[in-house]
């Protein structure tokens, strides 16, 4: 300790903390990557609840029931799930069929070319892509359910309202009329030449107002004395023509109701959405504050769920964005970027913004010019694709997504749920390029589902020949089952892997109680949500599978499905079979591991050695307290920290434990004896 006697009189003080101890933080988010409908694709997202899981990466399909539900499965015993979504993205633009494209709002289909330049991973991928004129919006995520989306967009106050007059000009007579009946759903239009038309005065009369009555725009029809009705199109006639009259019927959604007939020269028309915004886009107060200040800027946004696959209600809105605004530097008044498309790519969870929208351009405020938009802009998205299932999707897709798993300084993670249980080949991935290579997570293997339903009796061979092609290691741990269970999504049943339930188990164990203690028994082992397994093994058949590392689940009368197994895949005698042991020693390793990092560049003395021992002995004395190890020892002194390990920069600690056991036969013997037997005698005997 270093001190200045060269002050003034004084008294100084400092403090120094002694104090460092490791704290035992047991981390249980489980980890998963595969095939989803929805959501970001190679980006991981922490879920905590199913109902969260359904809305990210959208429900479950036949695409990929045995990896959604393993995820599913899992959040009912944990509340912390790391989800990626592989896709493959990648495709020929002569051959698209395997790949995952991204829906896409145009006014007409756009080549396989643009396509799949348009296709948006994930944010981070966005800032990379240039997208092509046709192409204003894109889906958030890619696939199929992107094509259930459709946008509209209103950038003018002609396009929010206006009044289409059947009197074009002198050439057409001032009685052309629309004539709405009460009681029906049909309004007839008629337009009759003057004394100076014709024919062909009529017929472009009549396209005049074709081209301003769209399907769902809204016409108000009524006056002050009946009072007014808003009816919305669902169709425009083709106008016929007889001599110098065109005749066309507009029909409505639901009849007129008010109680006499309304007969008008003109039509009043309304954006569909009219209702849901507060009026016309206007100027907005940050453009009126410019130099520039009469330009109208502001625009509204609506998008809607067309085929009713987010919501279960076609047509339903989703999110309005109103009043944003086409000025790329316009910010509200609380500072926010008012800019359409900064709003959109922020907040919207359906849709990104693309190229700039025909006669609605974009600029800075002072450099604006009007909109030229005489109808808002509606479109519905389309050419989004799925690509393949969780059976048929490259391994290389799905280890790239896994990959987001291998680095333990970005991602915390204890368990490696394999999901869709194909071959060995993904399994053995898991294990040899991320548990091994992590150290600190365990990979949850289940075996294709062939192997032992509807296996008719090949159950056994077929799980030991599984388990014997994959890499022995004690990072990992394998099952021996499937459950069937109800889809409430699709309302069906399906066979699911137990590798998600494993995983709970385990993280419910280790929450519940401590990462050191079994999580198997009738205690812990529970499984959940099961209607029967696919198989139950007798005791033969539990000893083969025991000998072979393979977890058995099987259902125990009045109890269920029991996981009735600890074992990890080390394949031979040692303290690390045992699932447990495993989970106690990457607990001790974790955090005593990041509680040594404090020590980096300090002194290699005494001091620090001794700060070493007395961070750790807490935290092994409490595990042992709490029947994790039976006994320990730390050495940090001289005998590992010699001369030559200081002169070299190092710094040694050695950590000794005995774990604890866990009871996998209990053996009960029953002895009867003679009357009046001295029990002290026989005891020992047997």
């Amino acid at each position: 300790m270093s001190t200045n006697f060269g002050r003034a009189p004084a008294v100084f003080s400092r403090e120094i903390d002694l104090t460092n101890t490791v704290l035992s933080v047991n981390t249980t988010e489980g980890a998963i990557a595969g095939i989803f409908n929805w959501g970001p694709v190679e980006q991981r997202v922490l879920i905590n609840s199913e109902t969260t899981y359904a809305a990210v990466f959208g429900a479950p399909s036949n695409l990929n029931p045995e990896t959604w539900f393993s995820g599913a499965n899992f959040l009912t015993y944990s509340d912390a799930l790391y989800v990626v979504r592989a896709a493959n993205t990648t495709g020929m633009a002569n051959n698209i069929t395997n790949t995952v494209t991204t829906a896409v709002a145009s006014n007409a289909a756009v080549s396989n070319t643009i396509l799949l330049s348009s296709i948006v991973k994930n944010p981070i991928t966005y800032d990379d892509i240039s997208f092509n004129a046709a192409v204003p919006f894109v889906a958030k995520y890619p696939g199929e359910l992107g094509n259930s989306l459709r946008i509209s967009v209103c950038a003018s106050s002609a396009a929010f309202s206006k009044v289409v007059g059947l009197v074009a000009n002198s050439d057409v007579s001032s009685e052309s009329a629309v004539v709405y009946t009460p009681g029906s759903n049909t309004a007839i239009v008629t337009i009759t030449a003057s004394g100076t038309g014709n024919a062909n005065t009529v017929i472009a009369a009549a396209a005049l107002v074709t081209a301003d009555l769209t399907p769902g725009d809204v016409v108000r029809v009524g006056n002050t004395s009946i009072g007014t009705q808003f009816l919305s199109i669902t169709s425009v006639g083709a106008a016929a023509i007889v001599g110098t009259t065109a005749t066309m019927n507009v029909q409505f959604s639901s009849s007129l109701t008010l109680f006499e007939a309304v007969t008008s020269n003109s039509i009043e028309r309304f954006w569909e959405f009219y209702n849901v915004v507060d009026g016309a886009p206007d100027v907005s107060l940050y453009q009126a504050k410019t130099n520039n200040p009469t330009i109208t800027d502001e625009m509204h946004v609506v998008i809607i769920d067309k085929d009713g696959k987010f919501t279960g209600t076609p047509n339903a809105i989703l999110e309005v964005f109103g009043a944003v605004s086409r000025a790329t530097d316009a910010r509200t008044d609380d500072g926010t970027s008012n800019y359409y498309k900064n709003a959109l790519n922020q907040t919207s969870k359906y849709v990104w913004s693309g190229a700039d929208l025909s006669g609605v351009v974009t600029g800075v405020a002072t450099a604006l010019v009007a909109p030229v938009q005489p109808k808002a802009a509606t479109m519905n998205f389309a050419q989004g694709q799925n690509g393949e299932d969780e059976a048929t999707v490259p391994i290389a897709v799905l280890a790239r997504a896994w990959d987001l798993f291998k680095s333990a300084d970005e991602v915390q993670t204890s368990y490696l749920i394999q999901g869709k249980a194909r071959d060995n080949t993904l399994a053995n991935y898991l294990i040899g390029s991320i548990a091994e290579v992590r150290q600190d997570t365990v990979a949850v293997i289940s075996p294709p589902k062939s192997a032992v339903v509807n296996a008719n009796g090949a159950e056994l061979a077929n799980l030991i020949a599984f388990r014997r092609s994959l890499q022995s290691t004690s990072y990992a741990m394998l099952d021996s089952n499937f459950k069937y269970q109800y889809d409430k999504y699709n309302d069906v049943y399906r066979w699911i892997p137990l590798s998600g339930d494993v995983a709970g188990i385990l993280a419910r164990s280790a929450s519940g109680t401590a990462p050191w203690m079994s999580p198997g028994g009738y205690s812990r082992g529970r499984v959940r949500n099961t209607i029967r397994l696919a198989w139950t093994p007798d005791q033969p058949n539990r000893d083969a599978l025991y000998r072979e590392d393979i977890n058995p689940l099987y259902n125990v009368t009045g109890q269920g499905a029991i996981l009735m197994g600890d074992k990890t895949l080390i394949g031979k005698n040692s303290a690390f079979s045992r699932i447990n042991v495993r989970q106690l020693f990457i607990l001790l390793r974790k955090n005593i591991s990041t509680a040594s990092a404090d020590l980096l560049f300090e002194i290699n003395d005494e001091f620090a050695q001794a700060q070493f021992r007395n961070m750790i002995e807490p935290l092994l004395r409490d595990i042992q307290g709490r029947r994790g190890i039976t006994a320990y020892t730390i050495v940090c002194d001289e005998r590992n920290n010699t001369p030559q390990v200081i002169d070299n920069h190092g710094f040694a600690g050695d950590i000794y434990v005995t774990p604890a056991r866990s009871i996998n036969t209990i053996q009960l013997n029953f002895a009867g004896t003679r009357t009046g037997v001295d029990f002290t005698e026989v005891i020992g005997t047997f």
